[in-house]
């Protein structure tokens, strides 16, 4: 946003340095406001103190300020803040799916999005999607929310150096495979079913399944893929680079995305950018993401799922098919996101 608009400047408040850092730029100057020392024995307790100590804090650093606009990018507006106030929702998961979740978060969680929704003066959605189920779940009017879709990285890219895989990286990856990518596999991510699904495909001797996901296997996956039989043909990887990622998504005979929710769905963006044939859900944003270059199946169903990816197997790597997924997936950049969410900040200036 900052390259497109000269007169902007960007200030990140935040109580600790996120993991990924922060962009560099002479025009974003990163603010902490509060963090919790690092001394083991008094962490839980400065915890406890941080809870209540951050949002006092943060309604003092913002309560003197008379001019700019306040973005909450995860539902916290200080209260007595005087500035036009933004807050970006990404999905309405645990509304929509509330039984994945315990009570106690569902209800905190959605309490606190309700009153950033109700404060702001303007609601960013990252999906049409998204925006329909705070319209109907919160009760707002359509017209105070504004669609600002996200996008792929630019690492994600069709390789002419991708026919196969090195052996000395993926020295496990030496047959035709689909993969599927998340960070969870449990509850509404859909793993369990997904495994179901590849292990009654009629490829499924010709083709194993790798699966980036974070965590090791826990017993009960474990069990089930040894009476599934299809303990051997699949395999785990995690704390992938991009560049990494982005070959797997350039050899796979097909990506499998079989989340029940998703409030946007970057990695469908991501396989498509590396002209990856895909199946995914046909449910809440998916589509809107995938649009008519993805095969679809109804998430809950076994048997549609393994057809759909069977037929996303079938459909290959041919090039006209590898374009349209590839230029599809360039419909969504990230300096259109910046652009749309610099069109919101005028509104309000």
């Amino acid at each position: 946003m900052c390259q497109q608009e000269p007169d902007l400047s960007i200030e990140v408040t935040m109580s600790a340095v996120p993991k990924q850092g922060l962009p560099q730029h002479d025009r974003i100057h990163p603010r902490r406001i509060w963090q919790i020392p690092r001394y083991s024995r008094l962490r839980y307790l400065w915890q406890r103190l941080g809870a209540v100590l951050d949002p006092w804090l943060a309604r003092c650093y913002w309560s003197t300020r008379r001019e700019g606009i306040l973005h909450a990018t995860y539902y916290a507006f200080p209260s007595a803040v005087r500035l036009p106030k933004v807050v970006t929702v990404y999905d309405m998961i645990v509304e929509r799916l509330s039984g994945f979740f315990d009570r106690d978060i569902v209800e905190r969680l959605t309490n606190t999005k309700q009153r950033c929704v109700e404060e702001a003066d303007t609601v960013i959605c990252i999906s049409e999607a998204t925006k329909r189920d705070v319209v109907e779940i919160f009760n707002v009017a359509p017209d105070k929310l504004f669609v600002t879709h996200l996008a792929a990285s630019d690492v994600f890219h069709v390789r002419d150096d991708a026919a196969s895989l090195p052996a000395e990286r993926f020295p496990n990856l030496r047959r035709p495979f689909v993969m599927y990518v998340g960070r969870r596999r449990a509850k509404y991510k859909n793993f369990e079913r997904a495994l179901e699904a590849y292990s009654r495909s009629s490829f499924t001797k010709d083709y194993d399944l790798v699966v980036v996901s974070d965590g090791a296997w826990n017993a009960d996956e474990m069990q089930r893929m040894e009476d599934l039989g299809v303990r051997t043909r699949v395999h785990r990887l995690e704390r992938l680079a991009d560049t990494d990622l982005s070959l797997l998504y350039n050899v796979a005979a097909a990506f499998i995305y079989p989340s029940l929710y998703e409030g946007f769905g970057i990695p469908v963006l991501e396989a498509l950018s590396c002209g990856c044939p895909v199946a995914a859900s046909r449910t809440s944003s998916i589509p809107e993401i995938g649009g008519d270059v993805v095969s679809y199946f109804d998430p809950y169903d076994r048997e549609s799922i393994s057809e759909a990816l069977w037929q996303a197997v079938r459909e290959g790597r041919s090039p006209d098919l590898v374009k349209r997924r590839v230029t599809h997936a360039s419909s969504f950049s990230w300096d259109e996101t910046a652009r749309r969410t610099l069109a919101v900040y005028r509104t309000l200036l």
